[in-house]
């Protein structure tokens, strides 16, 4: 199983490898550069908050997933440049974890705006247990490639072998809470079905009292529950 996630993405020229420790300040420099200032979710709660909680949140989750034996990472062969990474982390579904909403305003209170994207992909989620049932599944959660190795395949190469590690570490399924319509459009031709959506423009958030993501510009419209049986 190593050996074929090991194997080159493109043509030789791109190599993917699972991460590793030595990884983290490259994997935590491409999310700050490369993820956050194109991440849709983020760039609308700029609008009303500043992005540096945003940014530091994201960057806290990514040294979560360095060490997890769940995530890749794309490189050049020919250099070592590391020029692409999804992070991912392996669930299971426990009805013990979920919070209602008095539980949810009051860690609004003390976390702030970091917690509206939970509400919001705990709102997308409401139902994925009656999909996988309380089976193992990997969830995908942050994927960027460098601009200058764009339209090479590279992210879709990504998305397709996260689902060799999916089975290395016993999933049945792999999720994705989609935010953007470049990455629903990656996952829909690898075989992933749109188990919910919300629109944006539609989703009140209670934490905020607000319709936050309202002007989200196209083309992305919602964010949709993807999921894909291994």
């Amino acid at each position: 199983m190593e050996e074929a996630i090991n194997r080159p993405l493109v043509d030789g020229r791109i190599g993917c490898r699972r991460l590793v420790a030595a990884d983290k300040h490259d994997v935590e420099e491409m999310v700050t550069k490369y993820f956050v200032p194109n991440d849709i979710i983020s760039l609308a709660l700029g609008k009303v908050y500043a992005m540096e909680p945003m940014a530091e949140f994201l960057v806290d989750y990514t040294k979560q997933c360095v060490t997890n034996n769940a995530s890749l990472l794309a490189y050049n062969i020919e250099t070592g440049e590391n020029v692409g990474v999804i992070l991912c982390h392996v669930l299971q579904l426990n009805d013990d974890e979920s919070m209602d909403e008095a539980e949810w305003k009051k860690e609004f209170k003390e976390k702030g705006c970091t917690l509206i994207p939970g509400k919001l992909l705990a709102t997308l989620n409401k139902d994925l247990g009656k999909i996988i049932g309380t089976k193992l599944y990997l969830r995908v959660s942050i994927s960027t490639v460098k601009p200058s190795y764009g339209r090479m395949g590279i992210m879709s190469g990504l998305r397709k072998r996260i689902e060799l590690v999916a089975k290395s570490l016993g999933c049945d399924f792999i999720v994705s809470e989609s935010t953007s319509l470049y990455t629903q459009r990656i996952a829909s031709k690898l075989g992933y079905t749109t188990e919910n959506e919300m629109k944006y423009s539609e989703y009140f958030d209670p934490l905020s009292g607000t319709y936050i993501f309202k002007h989200i510009p196209a083309p992305h419209q919602s964010v949709k529950l993807l999921v894909k049986r291994i």
